[in-house]
């Protein structure tokens, strides 16, 4: 049975996906779904071989949301770090709400994510439709080191 693009990142085979890849024509739109998949299962490795590929990093999921925010709310914070290093667009906000990675990264409480979208230049200003910002969402979900971060965040000119 042959495998398929999406066997190989499920089971996260970064080298036989860069095999594949390099010799088959994928449409892009199958590539930012694969791509997407890898971000969902914290596959880094085939998500450095699906970039590399050409897919989108500010590829957007169906309901609008980018892969930053999704891989925040999955928890795989090595995906999330490394998508903000691979400069992903840091201020997407989600159709519906609003809320950008930073405000979602701030509710959950992953100090580590804050500080790299922080320190990557993400808009700590910005506020959803509530009109809450990183802040507030990160004080009333009691994340005391979060806070503390995106104080002094803004302190900084």
């Amino acid at each position: 049975m042959p495998v398929s693009l999406r066997d190989l990142v499920d089971n996260n085979n970064s080298e036989r996906l860069k095999a594949m890849l390099s010799g088959t024509s994928v449409e892009e739109a199958e590539l930012n779904r694969l791509f997407a998949r890898a971000v969902d299962r914290g596959h880094n490795e085939s998500i450095l071989e699906l970039l590399a590929s050409g897919a989108d990093i500010n590829y957007q999921l169906p309901m609008g949301e980018s892969v930053l925010f999704w891989a925040i709310q999955k928890g795989h914070t090595a995906t999330s770090l490394l998508l903000i290093e691979h400069n992903i667009d840091k201020d997407m906000k989600t159709p519906l709400a609003h809320t950008t990675a930073l405000m979602c990264a701030a509710k959950q409480g992953q100090v580590e994510v804050v500080e790299a979208l922080v320190n990557a230049g993400a808009d700590a200003g910005m506020t959803n439709k509530k009109g809450e910002s990183a802040l507030t969402i990160a004080e009333e979900a009691g994340h005391t080191e979060v806070v503390e971060k995106l104080s002094a965040a803004q302190l900084r000119p």
